[in-house]
């Protein structure tokens, strides 16, 4: 509720441009509006995750005992590069110009650095073919709310799940009835083919940088190229969208060459950020040995497997 009432009041503006009575809006009429830090932070507070600000930044546990900025390229100063938490066994954060000198790490993200002089005719001829299909085959909208998520959702990431094996499986009970117009630094646009839900991407914004959480597909409908359709109606979003200036698509996957395929051929470049991690002793060898994807990911490191890196 704290987070809820924080919003309003700060974006007040921009709740009479959201059709509140609607479930949806068509995706070419959306934008994203960034939270702040604080806001940010407060909002995952709200979902359960454990925040906490040290040192006038907001600072994420993603794994139990490692913590990360909620903003992830946020730049912290030197004198921001501090354990967040007696309880954590590491941390990473992205530097400062003045800070770089500190770097220790690299955090290798799927990046796109010009949101306004980005061009959909300066991509591959394939990714503008699919483009020009999943427009004639799939109705891109911002979703209002997740009504549609509650009847149809639980079925896509099943789908995906089975396909792609990421993450867990998804339960019907975990989708709750959620009002997304009362956050407008959240993005949920969706792909209807007819009546269903073939697909959707999940994003966020932070001041200039916008995130972009994850993409769930139904697999029946990946002949659509829903999920390129998906991607550059996001970035068309975020170039109306006044202050977004960079896009994140995740980490490196190294692991899997398709994906990072996708991602480059729509303009998503693997860029390695300076970075420093901060961890007890023993613990990067440790992960180096037991996770070495994980491990890259951290650090940018070269990876340690035959025939990779």
């Amino acid at each position: 509720m704290r987070v809820t009432l924080y919003v309003k009041k700060a974006f007040g503006w921009a709740m009479s441009e959201v059709a509140l009575g609607t479930e949806f809006m068509e995706a070419s009429a959306a934008c994203v509006v960034p939270a702040t830090e604080l806001l940010m932070g407060e909002w995952l507070a709200s979902r359960g995750a454990e925040v906490i600000q040290h040192r006038g930044r907001y600072w994420q546990r993603t794994v139990t005992g490692f913590y990360e900025p909620v903003h992830w390229l946020a730049k912290l100063k030197q004198a921001e590069l501090s354990r967040p938490s007696w309880h954590c066994w590491g941390y990473r954060a992205y530097l400062d110009p003045s800070a770089q000198g500190e770097a220790n790490s690299r955090m290798p993200v799927s990046l796109l650095e010009d949101v306004g002089r980005y061009a959909i005719d300066a991509l591959p001829s394939k990714r503008r073919s699919d483009l020009r299909k999943s427009e004639k085959l799939v109705t891109f909208i911002k979703l209002n709310n997740n009504k549609i998520l509650m009847e149809q959702g639980c079925e896509v990431d099943q789908s995906a799940y089975q396909r792609t094996g990421y993450g867990a499986p998804p339960h019907q009970e975990d989708y709750r009835a959620e009002d997304y117009s009362e956050m407008p630094f959240r993005i949920v646009l969706a792909g209807m083919i007819g009546r269903d839900l073939g697909g959707y991407l999940t994003a966020y914004a932070v001041d200039e940088v916008a995130y972009i959480h994850n993409i769930s597909l139904a697999t029946r409908h990946l002949k659509s190229a829903i999920g390129t359709g998906l991607v550059l109606n996001f970035v068309r979003l975020c170039q109306r969208s006044p202050g977004i200036k960079k896009i994140v698509y995740g980490l490196h996957s190294i692991e899997d060459p398709p994906l990072v395929a996708f991602k480059e051929g729509l303009g998503f470049a693997t860029v390695l950020l300076p970075s420093y991690v901060w961890m007890l002793p023993g613990m990067r060898k440790l992960i180096e040995l037991n996770r070495p994807y994980a491990h890259y990911r951290l650090t940018g490191a070269t990876l340690k497997i035959p025939g990779i890196g």
